[in-house]
């Protein structure tokens, strides 16, 4: 759990031990990134009305809890990742209708 910092003046505020979890606090990091992929994540998060950083911190979050495939696919591969998913879905429940009539 975060602690406050003497340094900083909160002001007159009542902070809860919820306020000060890891989740709900942000912290300034530095790093050295490909230009290209900046590139991507603000033309994407543009499209998406959202901030660059909003974004790429919805990805590095899907990514650490297993959230599947990442966000940032070019439009093409989304709408064939897309059509490929429903098709997988589709054949998934062709086969537990077959399941089902063997059990019966």
């Amino acid at each position: 759990m975060a602690k406050m910092n003497p340094k900083i003046k909160y002001g007159n505020v009542n902070l809860t031990a919820e306020d000060l979890e890891p989740k709900n606090v942000k912290v300034r990091i530095s790093m050295w990134m490909a230009g290209d992929v900046l590139d991507a994540y603000k033309a994407k998060a543009l499209e998406q009305g959202l901030g660059y950083q909003t974004l790429m911190q919805q990805t590095l979050r899907n990514a650490i809890e297993g959230g599947g495939h990442p966000v940032l696919l070019p439009a093409h591969l989304q709408e064939e990742f897309k059509a490929l998913q429903e098709r997988v879905a589709k054949l998934e429940r062709r086969l537990d209708s077959r399941k089902e009539k063997k059990r019966a």
